[in-house]
Formats: structure tokens, sequence, C-alpha cells
């Protein structure tokens, strides 16, 4: 019986994962600063400060803002969880998330105090149902899902992290009309 349920609870993991990439999205004028932060509040922080700068009072890009704001939510509940890891309940680490932009881009920077990860692991960390949790602590899917809607967005992410030390995702989206250009433009990795 365990197998069977086993087995269909993959199965069902498994469709969620595909219908990711065939979610419909709202493409509409949006504040890419108003949405991070909706997603900084939305967080369950458990004892966790997280930190908000921005470096301009608005960043117009054309998006879901549903979407994204799920996106970052997932991010930053990857950054609580790891700092849960290190320190326990969490009141010794943080999280900061810093948002600029120029003419073509908007940067998005959320860096942790947690665990970091280690080398061997980095490459896994967007994969469906990777996780490095105990069972049933999570379900490895947020970071894939938070790839697959930046992706949608013609944005990237990429990750630097120290095991032992922090973890930083940058997440780069073009500016409002600007979406249909920021394949051109290589970023480092």
């Amino acid at each position: 019986l365990l197998d069977k349920v086993s087995h269909e609870t993959i199965a069902d993991l498994t469709e969620m994962s595909r219908s990711c990439g065939e979610i419909s999205l709202k493409m509409q004028d949006i504040d890419l600063v108003l949405v991070v932060r909706n997603a900084v509040t939305a967080t369950r922080r458990d004892g966790v400060k997280i930190y908000l700068n921005s470096q301009t009072e608005m960043s117009e890009i054309t998006g879901d803002a549903d979407n994204l704001k799920e996106a970052f939510i997932n991010i930053l509940n990857n950054s609580v969880s790891a700092i849960r890891k290190r320190y326990g309940r969490g009141e010794d680490g943080h999280v900061d998330v810093n948002i600029a932009n120029d003419d073509e881009y908007v940067v998005v920077k959320i860096r942790d105090n947690g665990t970091g990860i280690r080398p061997k692991e980095l490459k896994n960390i967007f994969k469906p149902f990777y996780t490095t949790g105990k069972p049933g602590e999570n379900s490895g899917v947020g970071l894939k899902i938070a790839d697959d809607v930046i992706s949608r967005h013609n944005g990237y992410i990429y990750v630097n992290s120290e095991f032992g030390e922090y973890t930083e995702f940058t997440v780069i989206l073009p500016v409002k009309d600007r979406r249909k250009h920021l394949w051109t433009r290589k970023f480092p990795g």
C-alpha cells in the first residue's frame, strides 16, 4: 500500500511540476519593488530578520505580479529555512534583499547568512523535488517554480554560495518594454 501511495504521490507531484510551465501569466505593467515588498511581508519568518533596501522607489517591469511574488516567496522561504537550520530559531540570522535597476534591467539580490550550499549541490537546486532538507520538511519544488517563473519573464536567476557562510540569489529581469532584448546579453553565472 505504501509503495502504491508513494508512486501516486510522485506521479501527482511530477504532473504539478510539468504544469508549472503551463501557468498562464497575466502580463501587465507592475512595480517590482512593490512585488518584492509584498513577498517579504508574506514570508513566514520564524524570528528571522529580513531587510529590504531599494535604490529606487519604483522599478516598472512587464510581468505577472502574483507569480513573481510567489517566486520571491519561494526564494525567501529557502533563505529562512537555511537560517533556521544553522541557528535554530533564526534570531541570529538575517536576509538582505537589495533592489537596483538601470535603464535595461532590475536586479534583486537576496542574501542570507544561513548554512550555505555545498558546491556539489549547487547544480541541483533548481531541479524539481531536489531538497537537502529532512523528509517532510519541504517539497523541493519552490526553487524550481521560482526559476520557471523568472525564466518565463525573460529573466535569469543565479546563485552564489559558500557552505557554512551564506547564499545569495541574484534575479535579473528586464525593465518595462525591454523583455524581448534580455536574451541578447550574457550574464556571469
